[in-house]
């Protein structure tokens, strides 16, 4: 073997070489004892682990073992040459022989005896260490039972604060965001543009603007304000405010996947309208679902010959057509023998309609036709407007055209001769309408719907021709104790006189009015109609009064106080003399409780403010607001209210 290398080691031996002591001496294991007799120095731990023992070589006395620290047993001294023996019981020295010229080998259990002394040491040490790691392990699970104590305590508190802060108490980090009453020197007028105190983004201020500490905040922030500061008050009120709160949106969410979520129904006749020329039948849909199919493929222009038999079947008593511009004359002539008992017939742009087919219309549905309304027959001539109301005659209700210029003098009167029981008459933009045709309308004493609007506007070549104060004044003398439905507007000529003798005296138990474009009327005399109606119905439902250039705050407070708590649509268009104040008024939940349609189109006043509050009432479900440039970006329809004509949706 070469010298210098070698193995492994205990830790013992290591412990031993640190101070100086090898556990064989320098004499190899396997050389033989020296020929002077001194015998190998073995060490072993005694059985009782406490310390070293020697059971070979040199006997160590008591006073030696003493000295050096350590504890000497009885010597039981056993005759033998230079032996030891170990008493196997108790693991103690018995006895043993000893040169005593050989001082070096009592240097050696000397040095022993001091190895046992530290190893006891150590031993106590250990067992000490070991009791006060097992107190410090019973001080730990004390102090661990205080930390969470501690722990929940904190937490307990933790959610203290955060209760508080959900109520919007005026502490902690959302104390900026708590809603304030501004001084004078922070509120800016309605209509001012401000900067939000939380969100830094600009906005108009309005009525219905939030403050806080820092400023005006915007409605989106408003609403967050709204939604984390609850009023103060008792738990049991905090609760069913959050409860209110949970409902409301449940009823927010419900309405907004109705609207947003389109039924099967809706999907149905979505599909259907898009594959219309790929459709055999509509056969057992109903009449509902069959009147929107039309009106949506109406809005695509696909109407057209081939699509037209999917809705005429010998069992329908009703058609109503929306866009009849691509259906020529055979198609329209053959609708009687394919539905022989039509009642009702209803045709929007029917351009193509022609003296045949009102012919064969004449001839084949003279026992059940009882409304007609078309518009645009421009190509239907006198003579067979003639042989239609002499084939019809009595049992025509209600008869409803607009822009049919052919329609003349002779044709009204043979109107009024062959059919007498007329409830429903509308001849809308009938170029040769006049005073002279008003008479012969005034034997319709039980008209319930007159339509007379627009005279002249089809002539052509010819300006529009309005008719008289006198011509209506006489008509409604005749025809307006039953009327529910009045329509005069377009006649240019018309002035104070016509509202307030006729209308007013002769009119009880109107529900719709329609006075556009009277542009003579005053404020004056519709305070004079509204303030002094004896209205049988209590109020109008439908009012028109678009360009009623003088109409003004007076007058809209005499509108509003006579028909407010029945009125649901109200046309202001270019009404420009009304201003922000009295739109805010007369135009508001209180005032207009039912209000669900209002035109407010190119009035100028009309801001963010009036449109915002309107936009609570919970009736409204449309505004119309072309023309208004005040309104900002941020107002935009909702699930409920739909915002028509703002500049940037157009």
């Amino acid at each position: 073997m070469s010298r210098g290398v070698t193995g492994p080691t205990s830790a013992l031996t290591e412990f031993l070489r640190e101070k100086g002591i090898t556990a064989r001496g320098n004499i190899s294991r396997f050389s033989r004892r020296s020929e002077t007799g001194t015998e190998q120095n073995t060490f072993a731990l005694s059985e009782d682990g406490q310390g070293f023992t020697s059971f070979a070589g040199a006997d160590v006395d008591d006073a030696s073992a003493a000295a050096a620290g350590g504890e000497a047993g009885p010597s039981n001294a056993v005759a033998g040459p230079s032996t030891t023996r170990l008493d196997r019981r108790d693991g103690k020295r018995i006895s043993a022989t000893q040169d005593a010229g050989d001082r070096g080998q009592a240097d050696k259990l000397a040095a022993l005896a001091k190895v046992k002394a530290l190893a006891k040491a150590r031993t106590a040490a250990a067992a000490k260490k070991r009791k006060s790691f097992k107190e410090s392990e019973d001080d730990d699970d004390d102090e661990e039972d205080g930390y969470q104590e501690e722990l929940s305590l904190t937490k307990a508190a933790s959610a203290r604060a955060v209760k508080r802060q959900a109520m919007g108490s005026g502490s902690g980090p959302n104390a900026a965001m708590i809603k304030v009453n501004p001084p004078a020197s922070m509120v800016k007028p309605n209509g001012a543009l401000a900067y939000c105190g939380s969100c830094r983004k600009r906005f108009s201020v309005t009525q219905y603007t939030s403050y806080i500490a820092k400023g005006p905040i915007c409605h989106k922030c408003g609403t967050k304000v709204d939604a984390a500061n609850t009023s103060e008050g008792s738990a049991a009120a905090n609760n069913g405010a959050a409860k209110k709160r949970a409902a409301s949106r449940r009823k927010l969410i419900q309405q907004q996947s109705r609207k947003v979520v389109p039924t099967l129904q809706g999907l149905c006749i979505r599909l259907i309208s898009n594959s219309i020329e790929d459709v055999e039948d509509l056969g057992g849909m109903g009449a509902g679902s069959v009147d929107r199919i039309s009106k949506s493929i109406s809005k695509n222009r696909s109407l057209n010959t081939s699509t037209l038999k999917l809705f005429l079947s010998p069992a329908i008593k009703s058609l109503r057509l929306y866009d009849c511009s691509k259906l020529d004359s055979d198609s329209l002539r053959t609708i009687p023998d394919f539905c022989p008992q039509l009642e009702d017939i209803n045709l929007q742009l029917c351009g193509q309609l022609d003296n045949e087919a009102i012919d064969a219309w004449s001839d084949k549905l003279n026992r059940s036709l009882h409304r007609l309304e078309l518009y645009g027959p421009y190509l239907v001539r006198v003579e067979s407007w003639l042989h239609f109301f002499a084939m019809v005659a009595s049992n025509l209700e209600s008869f409803k055209i607009r822009e049919s210029p052919r329609f003349n003098l002779e044709c009204v009167e043979a109107m009024a001769k062959y059919c007498p029981n007329i409830t429903e008459l509308g001849l809308a933009q009938i170029g040769p309408l006049d005073g002279k045709s008003l008479q012969h309308v005034a034997c319709y004493d039980q008209l319930t719907y007159l339509d007379i609007s627009d005279p002249g506007v089809s002539a052509p070549g010819m300006p529009p021709k309005s008719l008289q104060n006198e011509d209506i004044i006489s008509l409604l003398r005749s025809v307006g104790k039953n009327l529910e439905y009045l329509d005069i507007s377009g006649n240019q000529d018309l002035t104070d006189p016509v509202i307030v003798d006729g209308v007013k005296v002769h009119c009880s138990r109107l529900k719709a009015l329609k006075l556009g474009k009277l542009g003579q009327l005053t404020s004056a005399g519709l305070c004079e109609l509204f303030r002094k109606w004896g209205n049988a119905h209590g109020g109008l439902t439908m009012l028109d009064v678009q360009r009623v250039l003088l109409l003004d705050d007076v007058a809209l407070q005499a509108i509003v106080a006579h028909s407010g708590a029945q009125l649901q649509q109200l046309n202001l268009n270019s009404d420009n003399l009304l201003t922000e104040q009295g739109l805010a008024r007369w135009i508001s939940a209180d005032a207009c409780p039912g209000l669900r349609t209002l035109d407010v189109s190119f009035v100028r006043c009309v801001n963010d403010s009036f449109v915002l509050g309107l936009m609570h009432v919970e009736s409204v479900s449309q505004i119309w607001v072309f023309g208004c440039n005040k309104i900002s970006d941020f107002i935009k329809s909702n699930h409920r209210v739909q915002i028509v004509g703002k500049e940037k949706d157009i």
